[in-house]
């Protein structure tokens, strides 16, 4: 794993720079931009973006903003980074995924929830402002300082924990229980499990290669650049 930061590298850096400033050319104006909670870094493949409030789906690209109650969609190939701007929160959307951003604003925090109906998706969370939460069909997964796998389907939910804890709730029941590094919560529910991680249960889950974007914010008064590293 390397930090991609020069030679080549560095030109790579300076191209994902300039798509990301586009983003904000393809009609982004400050308001919208103030309003957004979230930039996407990386979208290859299929990847379908169902902006909050309209029903249509259009390709998500990279620098695309995204805003409380968006719903991101992956196919068959899609793959996602989004990074959410306030913390650098991370999400890593595996093929097959489908989630909503649920976000809140109090000044500078913001409480994130992503509503999953199933899929893959990684998460980082690093220097955490605010709460954050996926929810799943069947169970809550919270977080401070971590990084960790969910899998959600309609009945089952796995947290694979790499990193920190991760408290997994099941909805029916209420039941919560702490999922520590190099551990795998499973939930239907109504009963939870945690047991030591297996090779087959990380068998297609990587986290790729450690990469650095920088990314324009404008807050609607100051314009600034958020320097992002990101797992491809």
């Amino acid at each position: 794993m390397k930090h991609v930061i020069g030679g080549r590298s560095a030109a790579l850096l300076l191209v994902l720079a300039a798509t990301l400033a586009l983003g904000g050319l393809r009609g982004l104006g400050a308001a919208e931009s103030a309003k957004s909670v979230a930039v996407t870094v990386k979208a290859t493949g299929e990847v379908l973006l169902t902006a909050a409030g309209t029903k249509s789906e259009r390709g998500l690209k990279a620098g695309d903003r995204l805003s409380d109650g968006d719903r991101v969609r992956t196919g068959a190939d899609g793959r996602a980074v989004l990074v959410f701007t306030d913390d650098k929160s991370q999400l890593k959307l595996t093929p097959q995924t489908d989630l909503v951003l649920r976000a809140t604003r109090a000044g500078s925090r913001v409480d994130k929830e992503v509503d999953m109906a199933g899929g893959t998706v990684w998460s980082k969370v690093t220097r955490q402002q605010g709460e954050f939460r996926i929810a799943t069909p069947t169970s809550v997964a919270s977080v401070k300082g971590t990084a960790w796998w969910t899998r959600a389907g309609a009945d089952l939910t796995e947290i694979i924990t790499e990193e920190g804890i991760v408290a997994l709730l099941s909805k029916r029941t209420g039941e919560a229980v702490d999922v520590p590094m190099g551990r795998t919560g499973s939930s239907d529910g109504d009963h939870s499990q945690v047991r030591d991680t297996t090779p087959e249960d990380q068998r297609g889950l990587e986290r790729g290669e450690l990469k650095r974007v920088a990314v324009p914010i404008s807050d609607g008064v100051q314009s600034r650049t958020l320097v992002i590293e990101y797992y491809e």
